[in-house]
């Protein structure tokens, strides 16, 4: 599949795509919301879709009980080979679909810088998310957002822009889907989720000093930040069947 192939182009450079200030502070920035989801989900089991080479793996404290799953088997493998201690914990899998994962067996589902935007099938990623969460079981992701500041010179019209990575060129014949803060709580309406900001400069003044500043904005309209963060809990009634 052509999404496979993206992913795997990029498997062995991508983490030197991200090494700039402003990539770290928003890793910082999710690394905290992480860690404490993972405090009030009784520091259980986790789930990273969307793994890529282990970002998510190491905003956890050490011997945390981690899986995570990725479309491309390249970045499974560098995943791997980062994290030697880890190499059984991780798997090629793609998230509108969890092969061999069993429902109702993880108390966190994370999935960071924009699987859900990536994948064929958003929906269908609920679906599952939902799934293998146990009940009361909790979960983080970011989406790209339609309605996002640097979005502005080309209209929030487009519900699909052109897959690309930082420093990476685009490539038309890919498409990310895009999300407003709406049609995210109505894709996750079944964990009473809550919609927030990632970053309001991000693509567009990558200056670091400004983050606190880029914080505040993100306070005050959410909306217009290039990335939304998502989180929410599963209720304990919905047990999968």
């Amino acid at each position: 599949m052509k999404h496979v192939s993206y992913w795997d182009r990029l498997a062995a450079s991508y983490d030197d795509l991200y090494k700039d200030r402003w990539s770290w502070l928003e890793d910082e920035h999710l690394a905290k919301r992480v860690r404490r989801l993972y405090a009030e989900a009784g520091e259980g089991s986790v789930l990273d879709i969307g793994c890529g080479t282990g970002l998510g793996l190491e905003m956890l404290p050490e011997g945390a009980n981690y899986y995570g799953v990725d479309v491309s088997p390249r970045m499974i493998a560098v995943a791997k080979a980062k994290h030697p201690a880890y190499r059984h914990h991780f798997q090629a899998s793609d998230m509108v679909h969890l092969k061999g994962v069993p429902s109702d067996s993880f108390d966190l589902v994370i999935s960071l810088h924009g699987p859900l935007s990536y994948c064929r099938d958003p929906w269908r990623a609920s679906i599952e998310i939902a799934r293998v969460l146990r009940p009361g079981g909790r979960f983080i992701l970011t989406a790209m957002n339609r309605t996002a500041l640097w979005r502005l010179r080309n209209g929030w019209q487009y519900k699909h822009v052109f897959m690309s990575s930082r420093g990476d060129d685009s490539d038309p014949s890919m498409k990310a889907e895009v999300f407003t803060r709406s049609e995210l709580k109505k894709l996750f309406d079944w964990a009473d989720p809550s919609v927030s900001g990632l970053s309001m400069l991000g693509r567009v003044c990558e200056f670091w000093p400004l983050w606190p500043a880029d914080r505040l904005a993100c306070l005050l309209a959410p909306g217009l930040a290039y990335g939304h963060i998502v989180t929410g809990r599963k209720r304990h009634e919905q047990a999968s069947t």
